[in-house]
């Protein structure tokens, strides 16, 4: 079955992860396969292919640098609806640029 929620494994525990090429290629595999009874059912929206294909590129390119990180972190750093702590040393830039106090993010009720 075609499965979207394969590109969201790496985001849902915290912890550092490193993204191997066979990793990579297991995310390709997993998200192209057909097998499914129900396969033959699914439709994805015009909009989403595009996305899709950016995040195959992006997990064959994290695959080939076998990068490693706190994905988790990195994600509630840049979503909006999270405004997670800098994880990163461009959050942590990010927020000096604002002004921002350490570990504080615009908009963030305390």
């Amino acid at each position: 079955m075609i499965n979207l929620g394969v590109f969201y494994a790496t985001i849902r525990q915290p912890g550092r992860l490193t993204i191997t090429p066979d990793y990579a290629s297991a995310v390709v595999r997993r998200f192209f396969d057909l097998r499914s009874p129900v396969a033959g059912y699914v439709s994805i929206p015009r909009s989403y292919v595009i996305l899709q294909r950016i995040n195959l590129g992006l997990f064959a390119l994290l695959g080939e640098l076998s990068a490693t990180a706190d994905w988790r972190a990195i994600a509630e750093e840049i979503w909006p609806f999270v405004q997670g702590p800098p994880s990163t040393p461009m959050g942590e830039a990010e927020t000096a640029w604002r002004g921002e106090a350490p570990g504080r993010r615009a908009g963030l009720k305390t």
